[in-house]
């Protein structure tokens, strides 16, 4: 009697195949998912903190080419004849101090600015709050270029 020839599989390693690869694919697409969801959180983090740039960019570069002495209110830093405060949860570019023309950044909560230690040649921001579930906090100094 002959043995039996082996060219096909057998019903036992066709499922052993089957459940290996289903493993390896649903391996494959949790892994996929998680690193999606990480660059997602990576983008949203990533606007905020070039939200809070832009703002620095912005008021560092008004305050440098300032003509007249800075303006400094509770909450409203004047460069100029542009002004630059807090108005609900938007941080706000306006020509009074009241007034909002143009919002920077929409959408924060617990936004805060803070203003102590300028003088009439030099701004010391701090801005703060959150957006979008990112936490920031931005301390800077921005200078006039003719005191």
């Amino acid at each position: 009697m002959m043995g039996r020839s082996r060219l096909a599989f057998t019903f036992t390693e066709l499922l052993i195949g089957v459940v290996v690869g289903a493993i390896i694919l649903l391996s494959l697409a949790a892994i996929g998912q998680m690193s999606w969801g990480t660059y997602g959180d990576l983008r949203r983090k990533s606007g905020v903190y070039n939200d809070i740039q832009f703002v620095q960019d912005l008021i560092t570069g008004s305050v440098r080419v300032a003509i007249n002495p800075l303006g400094i209110t509770s909450g409203c830093l004047q460069v100029d004849t542009a002004y630059f405060h807090i108005s609900g949860a938007d941080f706000v570019y306006g020509a009074s101090c009241g007034g909002v023309t143009s919002p920077i950044i929409s959408g924060v909560t617990g936004l805060a600015l803070d203003l102590t230690g300028s003088t009439a040649s030099q701004a010391h921001v701090q801005i703060s709050g959150a957006k979008d579930g990112v936490v920031f906090a931005k301390d800077f100094y921005a200078s006039r270029r003719c005191p």
